[in-house]
Formats: C-alpha cells, sequence, structure tokens
C-alpha cells in the first residue's frame, strides 16, 4: 500500500516503529508475519519543482558534442542535487561526435534527491512513479526553456530539454485542462513530429500524469477546430501552434461493493465451479461486473492445487480471487486513477457480509482483485430451495454494442439471488449477436441467475414474475446458477425524449443508426434548431461518404479543420447543396424547411432516387413565399411525405427545423425515397 503525496510529505517506505529512520527501520515486506503488527509510515519531504542553469552555448552544426555540459542547479532549491547532464539525440540515444545540421537534440538533466527528500511522484501508486514537477526549467543565457518533458521516479527526475540546429521549425502545444487535473506546460514540438515521436513510450503517461478529477474521467486532448477530434499520439504530425483541451465526462464513484461468494463442497472439484458460475457475482446495484475469467482457486498451504483434477478437502484452506470492474461512468472510490492522483472516499468491499476476510492483491480506480479465504462447506450441508424469482429488468440503451458491458440490468425482487451476465442471441442467424442495439426492434437474451451461498436452485420448475420483459424459458444450469431466456426492446438514454411522442421513434432510429447524436449523454434537445452544417453533416453520414479528401474550403466562412469543414465541402463540389451568396455558405445558420428539401432533392437526383411524385401546394396560403429555386423540392417533400404543413394551411418554407422534425424527415425519407416498403 503506496500513500504518495501528502501536503508536503511524500511516502518512502512501513515502519514497525513511528517515526522511523529510513535508513535503519524500514520494514521488510517479505517478512512472514507471525503475529498481530502495526505498521507506520516514513515521509520524506516533497520535492515539486526543480530549475537549473546551463552555462555552454546552443548546439552548433559542426561543433563538437560536449561529453559533460555544464549544468548547475539555480540557488534557493534545497534537497536536490544535479547528478549528470548529457547531450541525446531525438530518438532516445546519447548523442556523441558533432552536432548536425537541421536536427532536433535534447540536453537530459539528471536530479536526484538529497537530505531527505523525495520528488513527489505523480500519484502515489507504486507502479507509476513519474515525477509531479510543476516546474522543471533550465536559465540559458537571457532565455528560460521550460523542460519538454520528465520522466523517473521519487528517487531520480530526468529531465528533457530542447534544442535545434540550422532551420528546424518549431510549434507550441498549448494544453487547457478544461476544469479539471493538472495539465502538463506548454512545450515546444519540431515541425512535422508527432507525440510519440517526440516523447517515445512514455507519452500516455508524461500528458496525462495529473489528469484525474474526482466525478469525471478523462478521455483525452481534444481540438475541434483544427482536428476536429482527439490528437493521436502516433499519427498527428505537428504543422502548427495547437491548444488542445481536456475531455471529461461525469462519472461516478462506487464507494460500496457486495460479493456473494458460493462455498463448494467437500470433495467438488474446483473447476465445476469456474465453469458454471457459482463461484461469486457482484451485487449488480452497485453498477460493477465481475470478470470471471482471471478467477482461480488455489490452496493456502502452498501445496499444488490442479482445479481440473483436485477436490478440495476437509479442514483445509483456499484462495479464491475475484476480479471486478466497474461500468462505464463509474470508477471505485478511494482507487487510483491510471496517471492521476488518489480518488477521495473508501471503496468497503464485502464479501459474503463479511468486509475482513479477503486480502486485497490490487485496488485502483478501475480495477478491484479481492483474494477471498474460505473452508469447503461439508457435503452434507444443503442449500435453501429458491422455487420462485421475481425481477426487474433495465433495458440496454440503443446504439450500443451487445457484446460490450452495457446497461442491460436484471434487478433481484429478493435477496436470494443475484444477476451474473448476459449474452443475446444473433437475431440474424446462428449464435450469438455482438452488435449494435436499434431503436425499435426486439433482441433475446440469454440471463445467468447466480444463487446466493446458503440458497440453490433445485430441479423443479422454477415460477417467474418478471416485469420490463418477456421471459420464454429457464434452464438449471448448476444447483447454484439458472439461465433465463426472455426479449426485451432497447431504450433511449436521453432524459428529454419521452416514449410515444411524434418524434420518439424517429430520434431512435437516427441515433441507433450513428446519424444523430445526442447533445450530451443523457440529452437530445428536439426543440433546438438544426443548423446547415448539421445537416450536410447527417447528409454525409447517410451517404457513408469518405469525406477526408475534401481538404479545401469554398467558402469564407468555412474555415478548414472544423467539424463541419469537410462534409460542408463534400456536399457543395457534390451538388448536393450550395451557399447563401456572397461566398458563405452560413454553416451555423438554422437550416430552413426549404432548404432542407432543397439538399434532400439534390442528393436523390445526383443519385437517382425518386424525384417524382410532386404535390399541389395551392392549398397553402403561404405557397407564394417559397424561393423559386425551392419550389419544385418542396412539391417533391411534400408529395413524398417527407414534409408536412405547419398548419393545414401553411408550409413555413422559410421556418426552421428543429431536431425533432429532421429526424422525422430523416426516418421518413429513408422510409419512402431510399427503401420503400411495396
Amino acid at each position: 500500500l503506496d500513500l504518495g503525496a501528502v501536503g508536503d510529505y511524500q511516502f518512502f517506505e512501513w515502519s514497525l516503529k513511528k517515526n522511523g529512520d529510513p535508513d535503519k527501520d524500514v520494514y521488510d515486506l517479505n517478512m512472514p508475519v507471525t503475529n498481530d503488527i502495526t505498521l507506520y509510515p516514513i515521509w520524506e519531504t516533497a520535492i515539486d519543482n526543480v530549475a537549473f542553469t546551463y552555462n555552454g552555448s546552443a548546439p552548433k552544426a559542426g561543433e563538437a558534442i560536449p561529453y559533460n555540459p555544464g549544468v548547475t542547479l539555480n540557488s534557493g532549491i534545497k534537497g536536490v542535487e544535479v547528478a549528470d547532464a548529457v547531450w541525446y539525440n531525438a530518438n532516445g540515444s546519447p548523442a556523441t561526435g558533432n552536432f548536425l545540421d537541421n536536427t532536433v537534440y535534447y540536453l537530459r538533466v539528471d536530479a536526484a534527491p538529497k537530505d531527505g527528500y523525495l520528488f513527489r511522484d505523480s500519484n502515489g501508486y507504486i507502479t507509476s512513479e513519474t515525477p509531479r514537477l510543476d516546474s522543471s526549467i533550465l536559465k540559458w543565457g537571457n532565455s528560460t526553456i521550460n523542460a519538454t518533458f520528465v520522466k523517473g521516479s521519487r528517487y531520480v527526475a530526468y529531465s528533457y530539454f530542447m534544442f535545434t540546429t540550422g532551420n528546424v521549425k518549431t510549434y507550441t502545444l498549448t494544453f487547457d485542462a478544461n476544469g479539471h487535473g493538472s495539465a502538463p506546460a506548454s512545450f515546444k514540438i519540431p515541425e512535422g513530429m508527432t507525440l510519440y515521436q517526440l516523447m517515445g513510450d512514455s507519452v500516455d503517461e508524461i500528458l496525462c500524469a495529473n489528469m484525474f478529477a474526482d466525478n469525471q474521467i478523462f478521455y483525452g486532448w481534444y481540438n475541434d477546430d483544427v482536428l476536429g477530434d482527439y490528437i493521436s499520439y502516433y499519427a498527428t504530425h505537428v504543422s502548427c501552434d495547437l491548444t488542445l483541451k481536456a475531455k471529461w465526462e461525469a462519472s461516478t464513484p462506487i464507494n460500496e461493493i457486495d460479493v456473494n461468494v458460493r462455498i463448494p463442497r467437500v470433495g467438488d472439484k474446483a473447476i465445476d465451479y469456474f465453469y458454471n458460475g457459482d463461484m461469486a457475482a457482484v451485487d449488480p446495484y452497485y453498477k460493477a461486473a465481475i470478470n470471471s475469467m482471471y478467477t482461480w482457486y488455489e490452496r493456502a498451504d502452498g501445496v499444488p492445487f490442479d482445479m481440473h483434477n483436485d477436490v478440495f478437502e476437509e479442514g483445509v484452506t483456499y484462495y479464491l480471487r475475484i476480479d471486478i470492474y466497474p461500468d462505464s461512468y463509474y470508477y471505485f472510490a478511494g482507487g487510483c486513477a491510471p496517471y492521476g492522483a488518489r480518488s477521495s472516499g473508501h471503496l468497503n468491499l464485502t464479501v459474503n457480509g463479511d468486509s475482513h476476510n479477503y486480502a486485497p492483491v490490487k485496488y485502483d480506480r478501475y480495477e478491484v482483485i479481492a483474494r477471498y479465504a474460505f473452508v469447503p462447506l461439508s457435503a452434507s450441508v444443503k442449500d435453501l430451495a429458491i422455487s420462485a424469482l421475481s425481477f426487474s429488468v433495465e433495458p440496454p440503451f440503443a446504439a450500443e454494442r451487445a457484446g460490450d458491458e452495457n446497461s442491460f440490468r436484471i434487478n433481484p425482487g429478493q435477496n436470494s439471488f443475484l444477476y451474473n451476465g448476459v449474452m443475446w442471441i444473433n437475431p440474424y442467424g446462428e449464435g450469438y449477436y455482438y452488435g449494435t442495439f436499434e431503436y425499435g426492434q426486439t433482441y433475446q437474451y440469454e440471463a445467468f441467475l447466480y444463487a446466493k451461498n446458503g440458497y440453490g436452485f433445485p430441479k423443479l420448475s422454477i415460477i417467474v414474475n418478471a416485469t420490463n420483459t418477456t421471459v420464454t424459458g429457464v434452464e438449471r444450469v448448476s444447483g447454484g446458477t439458472l439461465k433465463v431466456t426472455g426479449t426485451v426492446t432497447p431504450r433511449l438514454p436521453f432524459t428529454d425524449v419521452g416514449e410515444g411522442l411524434w418524434y420518439t421513434e424517429a430520434v431512435g432510429m437516427c441515433y441507433s443508426t450513428g446519424l444523430m447524436s445526442g447533445t450530451t449523454a443523457t440529452t437530445f434537445e428536439p426543440g433546438t434548431p438544426l443548423s446547415r452544417a448539421m445537416f450536410v453533416t447527417i447528409l454525409s453520414k447517410l451517404d457513408a461518404a469518405d469525406t477526408s479528401t475534401y481538404t479545401g474550403s469554398s467558402f469564407s466562412d468555412v474555415p478548414t479543420g472544423k467539424w463541419f469543414s469537410k462534409p460542408v465541402e463534400w456536399a457543395f463540389k457534390n451538388g448536393y447543396a450550395s451557399g447563401i451568396g456572397g461566398g458563405k455558405f452560413g454553416p451555423n445558420d438554422p437550416v430552413s424547411r426549404e432548404q432542407l428539401a432543397q439538399f434532400l432533392y439534390n442528393y436523390c437526383k445526383i443519385k437517382s432516387y425518386e424525384t417524382g411524385n410532386l404535390a399541389d401546394l395551392s392549398k397553402y396560403t403561404d405557397a407564394a413565399k417559397i424561393s423559386g429555386w425551392a419550389k419544385t423540392a418542396m412539391q417533391w417533400a411534400v408529395g413524398n411525405d417527407l414534409i408536412s404543413g405547419t398548419t393545414a394551411t401553411t408550409l413555413s418554407p422559410k421556418g426552421g427545423a428543429t431536431r425533432a422534425q429532421v429526424a422525422v424527415i430523416i426516418m421518413k425519407y429513408l422510409r419512402n425515397i431510399i427503401a420503400p416498403i411495396t
């Protein structure tokens, strides 16, 4: 257990003494425990910034590379000393010979703590000890250079300062933490270089070292204006100054988990429990999932145990390893982030109602591993019979993948069993289904229910009472596991799209097929107007178009690098959409009903889809307000039931279209034009 940095101090080791001497009193964690002991932490003063002075000159092509550049520690910095300074090539190898022209070099400065100090590590977790230096700078002449990146541990820090020769052009990468965590400092990167080329295998750890926040999940560094997406450490070649903003999603801590283990009987084989799911189940109310692929048994006395052939013996203590992972948007309270600080709060893990009878093997933000000690039950012990089941089902969300851990839940209505996993039947053929759920479709599942210890499923028939699902079959897999087969229809994740509304089905279709997404993870904003840029983006998705080659811009108000730049250029170059005049496209303008009709009509005409069945618009009192260029398109849209009047006598051709209205139009377009039902 590594306590990390607390206040001005960095955890060093454990000791049997309070305020133990770090040189004499460190406790050996490999020592067998033979009696009750109390361990106390040894603390050292934490270092979180270093500053050096480089006394040499900048590298120049043709000059000899000095073996030991003159680097000294700035005055006023305590508890640290310069251990070494070496010139390195960009590929990470020491630089020798002469400096080359037009080349990138690093001046690596190695610093070591002294006098009872330690470098503050990034998260206090012993498997990841990148120093968390708030500043690592190099004074050189009249300049101050920030370290390009820092590696090492609490016992040493390697600061890399970049220099270039000749005409190497560099750009500045600026990091915006976006309200959470602690972003790395801005640094220079040579033109055309990727972040991986700049930092090597440590790139992810360096850029994410302190990107941690309670109630948040950090997804990566994003730039919409230039990249239109997340930066790729391996594929994005930097060619301009770039500001990267952290992408966060709200997350919920898990503070408590109940794990129920079915204790084997004397004479049973472990492998029988391994394959039939009778080992352990996590209470689904805590939104965690157990991965039994990594579960194993072993004897506590060290005698080899063959899971396939050996049987459990009377009076012998065994260990069961339990691996637990959180669902999406959840994390374990009190655990370490991969590269960040320890989260607040505490996780109470209870196994068979006992908070103490297990040995923690690993505990971080996204994984908990417990090793549970048990003694097999007598072969004569019988389970209490479960003859009736009562449960409710939370259907999965549309657009989720069936093969992933998803929002599907069975919530027990009684305390004798738990839900322990699901498989989805392939609706299109044999085997299991791993595709995405479509709204409005019905899917068949096989859910596995796990009897709590002390209970079992008898061979007699089980009476099932379930809600939000149709149960089609019940099969007893073993004395402790039951397979329930049923059908369910997916739901939408949006709190502002209720069931049975005039646009619900359309939103479900557009969301399931990826044509439209929510404005957030839980909102669709059906009443919000849709912009022209949004609509041509939907049109490009309808076409499954590869817009990557459309790198230029034909409009003064559509700069390159925006999320809509390529779809707009694709639509214009292919004749599906035109501008609003004056060399502009109006990407952020609400798309009007007549513009929307014209875009779809252009697309159908070019693609040779149905462009007939023109309607008589004379009954609409505002038909004369339709722009001349859009009249045929509006007749076609009304005639094919894509657009209807805003009232019985008005079309409102210049009125904007909301996101809900566009979803309905797209659904009708797919059904009436692309794939009409005959």
